[in-house]
């Protein structure tokens, strides 16, 4: 009798930490998240107040504007997990400037319909999950935070089909479901 009650005490200790386990990694690893996609957007804000260099490249490759050269700045999904931070130059919107690519930590993905975060005043964010749990970070005001005010095409950058955790659909031969999102 004792050997069956210390297997079952055993068993329900072992179930309690393997929960306690799932739960403080799964926010650990949003928590890493949340740190990446934060120190990216410390990168666009220390490009915001020194763009002497990606001044140059931009006209490097042929701006000719004086006042305006940069367009803006952005984090944008190319996948459910990748992303880049990139300089967009005024006068050439489809050849940015990368600045760095990462990805999330493994298993944590962005949320479908988001595509990233566009540098500037107006609130632009990006949403992601793990097993169950969502956690935001994005920019307002020109400030970093985490709020749950963003919303997916609210002020997102422009990416492919993947990049907004979506799969596009020929026209002519296929039906997709859903909403239809244009802009990828």
């Amino acid at each position: 009798m004792r050997i069956l009650k210390f297997l079952f005490t055993s068993f329900i200790v072992l179930l309690l930490l393997a929960g306690a386990s799932f739960l403080i990694a799964r926010e650990a690893l949003l928590f890493w998240s949340t740190i990446k996609i934060n120190n990216t957007l410390n990168t666009l804000l220390y490009i915001q107040h020194n763009q002497t260099n990606y001044i140059k490249q931009c006209k490097l490759k042929g701006n000719t504007g004086t006042t305006k050269v940069l367009s803006r700045l952005q984090l944008r999904f190319i996948s459910p997990q990748n992303y880049v931070a990139e300089v967009i130059c005024d006068q050439f919107p489809n050849d940015p400037i990368v600045i760095e690519q990462n990805s999330l930590p493994p298993f944590v993905q962005k949320v479908v319909g988001y595509s990233g975060v566009i540098w500037g005043t107006q609130p632009s964010g990006v949403q992601f999950e793990l097993w169950g749990r969502q956690s935001n970070t994005g920019v307002i005001n020109e400030d970093i935070q985490s709020s749950s005010s963003y919303q997916p095409k609210q002020l997102q950058p422009q990416t492919s089909c993947s990049g907004y955790g979506q799969t596009c659909c020929q026209i002519d031969t296929q039906q997709g479901i859903g909403d239809v999102n244009s802009l990828a």
